[in-house]
């Protein structure tokens, strides 16, 4: 179930190789039971952290020649710093500028919640390890919306999970986000597991998908 011109394949077999992607009872940050786990901070290697680096940047570089990237605590952050370099590298001629929030303003130095300066009138994007139902994104954003007064427009990230935000809307987390104004990229994507599964595995996340993925008519194709 490899989609052609997607990395997605790619990226799920070196998170397997890796020890990245477990297969057994997992309870996820949800609250929802996993056949499955997506642990970005086991691709800590240098092939892995120079591959993930190449990834996000391609996709960053895709979606926006220029932009504020604002990491998402915590696995987000150094991901956020890895696409920043790495794009730069690949283009000098782009600018990026890498930020990310405290959970509490600072009241003494700089002050403030924000780490790093937003580049005016540019896009500001979002990047996440993995997308399932979007809770520290969702505050992310309304941090920067309501205390900052910014407002993002993408939200790249390494795995989405294709799962419902909610569990009383048929709606996938990403199309939930897209009605907000963001726009989800993803990396791979839970359909890119089935390349690396073995029978067992892949229905047991059909299983899964059957009871906690969207509807296939409500789910937005990841970019």
């Amino acid at each position: 179930m490899s989609r052609p011109g997607n990395p997605g394949a790619d990226l799920v077999r070196l998170a397997l190789e890796c020890g990245a992607v477990q297969f057994g009872d997992f309870t996820l940050k949800s609250g929802r039971p996993s056949p499955y786990f997506f642990n970005f901070s086991k691709l800590c290697a240098g092939p892995a952290v120079l591959m993930l680096g190449k990834l996000f940047a391609t996709r960053l570089l895709e979606l926006a020649p220029a932009a504020t990237v604002v990491g998402i605590p915590y696995k987000g952050i150094s991901l956020a710093a890895l696409a920043c370099a790495f794009a730069t590298q690949m283009n000098p001629a782009v600018e990026y500028r890498f930020v990310y929030l405290r959970k509490e303003a600072k009241d003494h130095g700089e002050k403030g919640l924000i780490v790093g300066d937003i580049m005016p009138r540019h896009p500001v994007v979002m990047i996440d390890d993995v997308l399932t139902a979007a809770t520290a994104v969702t505050q992310t954003i309304k941090l920067l919306r309501l205390k900052l007064e910014i407002d993002p427009s993408l939200l790249l990230v390494g795995f989405d999970r294709g799962e419902r935000m909610r569990d009383d809307s048929p709606l996938s987390t990403a199309t939930q986000l897209g009605a907000q104004g963001i726009k989800v990229s993803s990396l791979a994507h839970v359909e890119d597991l089935y390349t690396v599964a073995d029978q067992k595995q892949a229905l047991a996340i059909s299983a899964h998908l059957a009871r906690y993925g969207a509807s296939s008519d409500s789910q937005s194709a990841s970019a």
